[in-house]
């Protein structure tokens, strides 16, 4: 009694084979599968396409050169860089192409060298014109002179008190003497002036009062003023009590018995 066949049977039996199923597995042999969409890059049935943008450096691609290729490998060598400046080795530029030497110019002739303009000369400040006589810018110039018959003038002395008003020669001499007082020693312009004559001349020289006026007047017109300081009688021969009395004005002459001298010292008033 042989057992009945139940009624699902085991798939895969001789009796009842498994029916294909909707979606059958991939790659058998009964349903070979069917090319997708994006089928595997490398493979013999669908060889892969180049891509826009390749592996570099590939035997079907060969790489292009970049626009910035390595510097120094075989494809691209380096271009020759300026020589660096010390301080920037670590990126070398370009060095410049060697310009052609300019050929040198003529040296233009030499231009006479035009002499320098004199400076002007700086002007002095004008010096005002002396004020003043002569004389007592310049005391020590020679009185002038006037020669009369023969005798020459320096000046005319006068004592209003004693009523005399006599021309006085520039040297004196025995001879000169005979005819006017004559001038001993110094100069009226250096106040050291000293005069001399006989008594019919000073005749009343010692009977002349203490601070009478007594003036010289020069061959141009100067007046000197003066007072009598001192009266005195010295030797004859006592010449540097003359010339060096130390006053402005010294009138001598002989005392009435000719032994003696008469010597009056006078004060100038400026």
């Amino acid at each position: 009694n042989p057992p009945k066949p139940t009624s699902a049977p085991t798939a895969g039996t001789a009796t009842n084979p498994p029916k294909p199923t909707s979606t059958p597995t991939a790659g058998a042999a009964t349903n070979p599968p069917k090319p997708t969409n994006a089928p595997t890059a490398g493979t013999a049935t669908n060889p892969p396409k180049p891509t826009s943008t390749p592996t570099a450096g590939t035997a079907t691609n060969p790489p292009k050169p970049t626009n910035a290729p390595t510097a120094g490998n075989a494809t691209n060598p380096p271009k020759p860089t300026s020589t660096p400046d010390a301080a920037q080795t670590s990126n070398p530029t370009s060095t410049p192409e060697i310009t052609e030497t300019p050929m040198p110019t003529e040296s233009p002739e030499p231009t006479e060298t035009p002499e320098p303009t004199p400076s002007p000369e700086p002007t002095s400040t004008p010096t005002p014109a002396p004020t003043g006589k002569l004389y007592e810018r310049v005391p020590g110039i020679e009185m002038p002179g006037e020669k009369v018959n023969g005798h020459e003038y320096i000046g005319t002395l006068s004592i209003p008190s004693l009523g005399l008003k006599v021309p006085v020669q520039r040297n004196w001499s025995y001879e000169n003497l005979s005819v006017s007082p004559c001038r001993y020693s110094g100069s009226a312009y250096a106040d050291n002036l000293a005069i001399i004559a006989h008594t019919y001349h000073f005749g009343k020289l010692s009977s002349l009062a203490l601070d009478a006026t007594i003036t010289f007047t020069d061959m141009e017109n100067n007046v000197f003023r003066y007072v009598v300081r001192e009266k005195n009688t010295i030797s004859p021969n006592d010449a540097n009590e003359i010339a060096h009395s130390g006053y402005d004005l010294t009138l001598v002459t002989c005392t009435l018995s000719g032994t003696k001298r008469v010597a009056v010292y006078c004060e100038r008033v400026k």
